[in-house]
């Protein structure tokens, strides 16, 4: 079984900007159990209305051309779109302070293999899907 690398610190990051969605739109958020494929559900009224996957980055929003994130975790997130017929979202938070989300059913860029190199984790190299920074909504521009 891999490691997992989630620190409190980064579950009480990822809480604020779920918190945050949640007041911009209405909504409640409720956190998802610790290894389901998505972080947060937003409900009205009782009932789910979107899913939404949440990254908190430590680069500028400016740092690279595109957005990459693993391929497994968008497979996951389009599965459950196509399931539930419910948007689902990736929000993230740079660390300049810039928001910005996408729906992950937008087209990618680009598939390549990559991944974070900074762990010495050979699981932490697989295929990944890049966007371009423009495809993403920003929401707070730092």
């Amino acid at each position: 079984m891999r490691p997992i690398y989630e620190t409190e610190e980064d579950l009480e990051k990822e809480e604020r900007l779920a918190l945050a969605f949640a007041e911009k739109y209405g909504a409640e958020a409720h956190k998802l159990p610790a290894l389901y494929p998505l972080d947060y559900c937003y409900t009205k009224d009782g009932s789910v209305v979107a899913f939404i996957e949440i990254k908190i980055r430590t680069n500028s929003f400016a740092a690279y051309p595109t957005y990459m994130i693993s391929l497994g975790k968008i497979t996951s997130a389009r599965n459950t779109h196509i399931t539930t017929g419910l948007p689902v979202l990736l929000a993230v938070k740079w660390g300049c302070g810039t928001v910005g989300f996408i729906d992950v059913n937008a087209p990618f860029e680009n598939l390549t293999m990559g991944g974070r190199t900074d762990r010495n984790d050979e699981a932490d190299i697989e295929p990944v899907v890049h966007w371009n920074m423009e495809s993403f909504t920003i929401v707070h521009q730092a």
